[in-house]
C-alpha cells in the first residue's frame, strides 16, 4: 500500500489520537515512511523494514523512539504515546495476524449435530447399520453405554474444536 493512512487509538480513558502516515514504495527492503500528528506536525521521518524490529531515519541510524516511563495511577493512559514502529506494521498490513483454523469450527459444528441427531433419535443409527443384516435388530447395553458416553464426549471434543479455532 502506497499512499497515505491514518490510524485513530481510542484509549480507555475517552482521549482519542489521530495519526497520518505516508508510505512510499518499497527500494531495497526498506519503504520511507512519514508519520505526522493529527494537527499535520511531523513526528518522524524515515525508513520502514518489513522484517526488522525498528525504524531507520534518513540518515541510516535506529530509531529507538522517545522513550519516557511515567506513571499516573488515576488515568495510566495520560501520556500514551505509541510505537511509530507498530504504526507502520499496521498500515502495511505486516502487523495483522489471522487466528484460529475455519476446518475446526466446521468440524465441531458437524459433531454438534451428529450428537443432536444421535439423542433426538437414539436407535437412528444402529437400525441404519443392522437393518439389512438382522431381522428385528436390538442394541446391546454396551451399545447403550457407549452411545451415552459418545453424547457427553462428542460435545466436549467440539468445544475443543471450537477454541482452537478462536486461537
Amino acid at each position: 500500500m502506497d499512499g497515505n493512512s491514518e490510524i485513530t487509538y481510542r484509549l480507555p480513558d475517552g482521549q482519542v489520537q489521530t495519526y497520518f502516515l505516508w508510505l512510499g514504495e518499497q527500494a531495497d527492503y526498506q519503504r520511507p515512511i512519514r508519520i505526522y500528528s493529527q494537527k499535520g506536525k511531523p513526528l518522524f521521518q524515515g525508513n520502514y523494514q518489513k522484517d526488522g524490529l525498528f525504524l531507520f531515519s534518513d540518515t541510516g541510524e535506529i530509531y529507538f523512539g522517545e522513550i519516557e516511563v511515567s506513571f499516573n495511577k488515576d488515568n495510566p493512559y495520560e501520556n500514551f504515546q505509541p510505537s511509530y514502529y507498530e504504526m507502520a506494521r499496521i498500515v502495511t498490513g505486516d502487523g495483522v495476524v489471522s487466528r484460529g483454523e475455519g476446518w475446526s469450527a466446521l468440524l465441531a459444528l458437524l459433531l454438534f449435530a451428529m450428537t443432536a441427531i444421535d439423542i433426538r433419535w437414539p436407535l437412528l443409527g444402529f437400525q441404519l447399520s443392522h437393518m439389512w443384516w438382522v431381522e428385528d435388530p436390538q442394541p446391546t447395553d454396551l451399545y447403550i453405554f457407549c452411545q451415552r458416553v459418545s453424547w457427553v464426549v462428542m460435545p466436549g471434543i467440539g468445544i475443543v474444536l471450537l477454541l482452537i479455532s478462536i486461537w
